[in-house]
């Protein structure tokens, strides 16, 4: 092999490394979803600049067989750290009979899937009754809150949203990936 040979082939193989570790780099950021038919028994606002957070909400509150909601979705203003000095990356509201504000803050389609996972399972909460929240006090199932809370991870609301989440995020993913 001359010389000149060696060197375009040493360029040509540098080249097919740095596209493969491009295609590697990008692989799910910029993924499409699947098509899918989306329920018009509720309605999702999406405020965010990621348009695609209303089709997650959509696909996850057919998979909860939740109809007559109203959600929206809206950037996360900035907190101060929360309870137990966490991070939050997303919380909701609930607003009237079915009226629920999901604020969520910038992640990859990868992690938002995950993260309103875990908050429409605080939804679905809400939307039972096993869930709720007045000014003074929180009530599960019947149990009242109101200065004993218990710290976030031993909270069972949390607990259950964390676990039944996961499960619904795959659900989701399934629906939207393929």
């Amino acid at each position: 092999m001359t010389k000149t040979t060696k060197n375009i082939v040493g360029i040509v193989i540098t080249v097919l490394i740095i596209i493969v570790m491009l295609m590697y780099s990008s692989y799910g950021k910029n993924r499409y979803f699947n098509k899918v038919v989306l329920s018009s028994e509720n309605r999702v606002f999406n405020i965010t600049t990621q348009n695609y957070m209303d089709t997650v909400i959509l696909v996850g509150l057919s998979e909860l067989r939740i109809k007559g909601v109203d959600v929206l979705i809206k950037p996360l203003v900035p907190l101060p750290k929360g309870p137990d000095d966490l991070e939050i990356n997303a919380f909701i509201r609930k607003y009237g009979r079915a009226k629920y504000v999901i604020e969520i803050g910038s992640f990859s389609k990868s992690e938002v899937i995950g993260i309103l996972s875990h908050e429409l399972m605080h939804l679905h909460q809400y939307h039972t009754s096993r869930l709720h929240m007045t000014t003074t006090s929180l009530i599960w199932y019947d149990r009242v809150y109101i200065t004993d809370i218990p710290h976030y991870f031993d909270r069972p609301w949390e607990i259950e949203a964390e676990g039944l989440g996961r499960i619904l995020e795959k659900k989701i993913r399934n629906q939207l990936y393929n």
